[in-house]
């Protein structure tokens, strides 16, 4: 995935919250999530020990 990429993550029930639901999440439902890169930052060295 790139700077400005985006994807749709589509999730299953059974992978899901499966026939409980959540909250209100009802049961068997498909989740739908769409996720934007909007940066990459550089990860900084581990201080030494």
């Amino acid at each position: 995935m790139q700077k400005g990429g985006a994807y749709r993550l589509v999730i299953p029930s059974d992978l899901a919250y499966g026939p409980q639901g959540q909250g209100q999440i009802p049961p068997n439902a498909v989740l739908v999530f769409k996720v934007e890169l909007l940066e990459i930052q550089k990860q900084q060295a581990a201080p030494a020990q």
